[in-house]
């Protein structure tokens, strides 16, 4: 369990969120739901610990202001997996090559087979992963970047809009696929446009 108290965030003199509480559970999907600018993003920051914030944060009784830069950056890699707006991989490597770097990168050990079975489940053509991730059009990109994160074991798995570039069944797709692979042992934390998708998520 996730608890974060007290979190204050204002830009240009604006009070965006004031004094507020996050709680975020284990088998569970927790929505972040707002407009545009509304601070969703910058709240997701601050939950995966890339932003420093006054805030009370506990993590598995851990108290997260307590540890060093150093330790604050190892706890971030052992326990969340963070899907950026922002693409964050090498565009002329090919989609294997892409998931096996940033898993060993982790320390951990790619499984190509899994890899195959997620881009069956989001009709993401498997015999694209020996292509380019330039090959690929913007939502077999954010649907590629989304599975490669399934892959990545951790505790917490934090997703800022991972379906604004899919039609209304290929989001559904990967929702799905969400709702399968939260867990006794995994929190998931989604920002999303249309909360209609995931009903019986606890929303915020």
């Amino acid at each position: 369990m996730i608890s974060i108290k007290n979190i204050n965030i204002s830009f240009n003199n604006i009070e965006i969120l004031e004094n507020s509480n996050l709680q975020i559970y284990y088998n569970e999907i927790t929505t972040i739901y707002g407009e545009s600018g509304s601070g969703k993003t910058t709240l997701l920051n601050i939950l995966s610990l890339e932003l420093d914030t006054d805030s009370s944060f506990v993590f598995d009784d851990i108290d997260v202001n307590l540890l060093s830069k150093e330790e604050k950056k190892q706890f971030r890699r052992d326990n969340i997996m963070y899907f950026h707006q922002d693409d964050m991989m090498i565009r002329n490597y090919t989609l294997k090559e892409n998931a096996k770097l940033i898993i060993e990168s982790k320390n951990q050990i790619f499984d190509l087979q899994k890899l195959l079975n997620y881009m069956d489940k989001v009709e993401l053509d498997r015999k694209k992963v020996n292509k380019p991730l330039s090959t690929l059009s913007n939502g077999e990109r954010q649907r590629f970047l989304f599975i490669w994160t399934l892959l990545v074991e951790a505790k917490l798995y934090i997703y800022d809009e991972p379906i604004s570039a899919l039609d209304e069944n290929k989001a559904k797709q990967v929702i799905t696929l969400l709702q399968e692979f939260v867990s006794e042992e995994k929190m998931i934390v989604i920002t999303i446009h249309n909360r209609s998708l995931i009903e019986d998520a606890h929303c915020y």
